[in-house]
Order: structure tokens, then sequence, then C-alpha cells
């Protein structure tokens, strides 16, 4: 409430703070006086002030507001509840300092309390702030990406059908074949790159809502490797899935976009032509994707780039396809689904992992 009220102009907050802490201590007031008369209960009125107290401590923006609930509190408890309980004689003197000691205690604990809540309100700003400045630099890292990623794919068509056109009459069918061969790869790479892209607008809408239903596991990763597969007809994938059919809440398009590009990640960088390992493996409360390769590793200056769409900046002259947005777009999707993602160099390769929950955040809530 807190931090509607800092939109709200100077009246405004004013207004409301009078007015909430006159309706919460005409609220204690009336619910005091009926427990009082019933039950002559002192220790039950005064919990009541002090919930109430510590209502409008956390849900007013003037500390004055506070201030004074706390001194009427104190007053009320004094002169109506406490001297009535206890049946001795009226003593203006001993009411006054009774109240003046209860009023100071009461009314450090609300300044306390407003304290800790003004706090926390400009925490939260601040973490907005930061998650803002968090997308832009996002943002701005895959508009970098974008042309370095593009680019490879747009020369090798380019140059590959400018060499096939002005020597089509010398070229043996061999070198046909391979340059119609590199024109298909570098199409299919661009069509993958776009993509991304596409996948990558969806998930950065502030009003996006997955479409995440229950989802056996062995099928969405079945329907990505069978699309890798077919990308990449001399790729040998292992494999391994849990025996018992496993559900979890995804939108299947979008984590078989993670398999997918993870798993073409490992076929283009490894610089190795062996097999590549994927594994879906059921644990107490999320579901894990491995995929692992048994070639070059990462390279070190790449190692802390792999996700913030900077990549491509890292490496070297003799690497032509770069990382900077299929990985980065792995990581937002997996974020979206309340998962988190890894990647590691190995003495023998590398491995990308990762992990989404079992339940819908809202599940767990009471």
């Amino acid at each position: 409430m807190l931090r509607k009220l800092q939109n709200a102009s100077g009246i405004q907050k004013h207004l409301f703070c009078a007015l909430l802490s006159t309706l919460c201590m005409l609220m204690a007031t009336g619910i005091t006086s009926v427990c009082f008369y019933l039950f002559r209960h002192l220790l039950c009125c005064t919990m009541v002030f002090f919930l109430f107290v510590i209502l409008v401590s956390c849900n007013t923006f003037d500390p004055l507001c506070s201030i004074l609930c706390a001194v009427f509190s104190a007053l009320w408890l004094e002169l109506k509840v406490i001297y009535p309980s206890l049946g001795v004689p009226f003593s203006l003197q001993n009411a006054l300092a009774d109240a003046l000691c209860a009023a100071s205690i009461m009314t450090l604990i609300s300044l306390f309390i407003f304290r800790l809540a003004k706090k926390a309100a400009l925490t939260s700003v601040t973490e907005k702030q930061l998650e803002a400045a968090e997308i832009e630099k996002a943002r701005a890292n895959l508009l970098r990406a974008i042309p370095h990623d593009l680019r490879s794919p747009l020369t090798g068509i380019i140059g590959n059908s400018l060499t096939y056109l002005e020597n089509q009459d010398t070229l043996t069918e061999d070198e046909k074949t391979e340059i119609v061969r590199n024109i298909h790869e570098s199409s299919t790479w661009l069509g993958q790159m776009v993509e991304n892209l596409l996948t990558v607008t969806r998930v950065s809408k502030k009003d996006l809502t997955l479409d995440t239903r229950l989802e056996y596991v062995d099928e969405v990763a079945a329907e990505a490797l069978q699309k890798v597969e077919k990308a990449h007809r001399d790729c040998i994938i292992r494999a391994s899935v849990p025996e018992k059919p496993v559900m979890i809440p995804m939108d299947p398009v979008l984590i078989e976009q993670v398999i997918i590009n993870l798993l073409e990640n490992a076929l283009l960088h490894s610089g190795v032509n062996a097999p590549i390992d994927f594994i879906a493996a059921d644990h107490p409360g999320f579901v894990s994707f491995t995929v692992r390769d048994y070639g070059n590793g990462i390279p070190k200056n790449m190692q802390e780039h792999l996700f913030d769409g900077t990549a491509h900046a890292h490496m070297t002259s003799g690497e032509n396809k770069g990382m900077g947005i299929g990985l980065m777009i792995c990581r937002t999707i997996v974020t979206a689904h309340r998962g988190t993602i890894t990647g590691r160099s190995l003495t023998d390769g590398a491995e990308f992992t990762f992990k989404l929950p079992k339940r819908k955040e809202e599940d767990h809530e009471p």
C-alpha cells in the first residue's frame, strides 16, 4: 500500500492516512469496549489496540498518524480499561504518568514498525529498478548479438549462391552438391535464428502468461529430438528419460525450443563428430534435462558469458557460429518457468543442465 501512496499527491496521502487512522481507532475502541463489557479481559483489549496501531504504522505514509494513534491507544486503555478493571480510585496524576509511559512505549513501537514498512517498500522499488535495468541490459546484449549471429549464415548463403552462379559451367556435380548443401545448412541455421528471435520477443513481454499445462516429459523430449535428428541426419544422440511417465507444468513449445537449442549448440560447437547425450531425470520437486557432448569444452573466456548474450564478443576469429542468441533464449524461457539453467566445461566436453519445478508457483501458496 505504501508503494501506491508514493504515486499519489501530498494532500491525497495525508487524507488517506488520516482516514485510515481514524477508522482503525474507531474499530479498536468499539471492539475493546465490547470485549471489556463482556469478558473484562485486559490483555485482550490491549492486544486489539496494539494490532490496530501496527496496522496504521504499516499502511500510512505519515509517521505523525502512527504517533497520534499510539497516544490515543495509551490514553483509552489507561482511562477506559485499566482503571475500571482494577477498581482503584482514580488519580489524575497517576493516570497521566501511566498514560505517558504507555504512550511512549507504543509510540516507539509504532515508529519502529513504520520504519520497517517504509524500508520494505523502498526495497521493493529498488528491486524493480534493478530488474528493469537487468532487462534493459539483456535487451542491449541481444541487439549486439543479433548482427553477429545473423551475419554468418547470410554471408554463407550469399557467398555460395554467388559462387554457383558465376561458376556453374565449370563446377563438377560434387562441387555443386556441396554448395547446395552449404546453402541449405546456412538457411536452416538462419531459420533457427529467426525462430529464436520470435521466441525471445514473446517471452520478453511484460504481460506474458505462459501457456503452462501438465505435459509428459518424454513426449516433449521426443518431439525435440526428432526435429534435431531430422535437421542433422548424421548426428548420434543417446537419449535417456525416466522409466515411469513424469508430467510437469510447462509450455511444451518453449521447452522444446530450449532442448533443440542446447542439442544444436552441442552439435555445432563440440568440434568433434561424437555422440551427444541427452538425459532427462526425475528428482524430488523437479525434473532435470542435461545435454552433454564429448568435444572441446567451453573456452575459459566464454564461461562467464554463456547466457548474457555477449558470448560472441569473446570468441576467437576461427569460431564462425556464435552462441549469443540461442543460450540467451534458453535462460529466458527456463527463468519464465521458474527454473534454473547452468553450463560448465568438463575435461572431455561440455554439459548444460536446466531444471523445471514439478509444481506451479501458485500451487505452493496456502
